[in-house]
């Protein structure tokens, strides 16, 4: 079982996330309302998708989500520099660019 599939099952799930507590409902509804925005983007398995300066929760939902849609997830973490982002960016060609902060 995938750790998408098991979370979305249990049903039970209770999350505190930057000071906010999150129910497995709010959860569900946070995560449904960034799939809806990643499926405009027509992700296809095995496309990278590469995030850089987002909120926990964003982190987690993205991180179920290629899981879902077979994304290769690849999180930049604040103190990352510029070059280095940039550098990246140009190295991996990604297809799937989120970079920012949405509750």
């Amino acid at each position: 079982m995938s750790f998408y599939q098991y979370v979305f099952e249990k049903k039970s799930l209770r999350l505190k996330f930057e000071g906010r507590t999150y129910d497995f409902k709010e959860f569900e509804s946070y995560t449904s309302k960034i799939e809806t925005e990643l499926k405009t983007l027509k992700p296809q398995s095995g496309q990278f998708l590469i995030f850089k300066h987002t909120n926990h929760i964003l982190h987690l939902a993205l991180l179920l989500l290629c899981e879902k849609y077979e994304l290769v997830f690849i999180p930049v973490f604040e103190g990352t520099s510029d070059d280095e982002y940039a550098s990246l960016i140009h190295k991996l060609q990604p297809d799937i660019l989120v970079s920012k902060n949405s509750q």
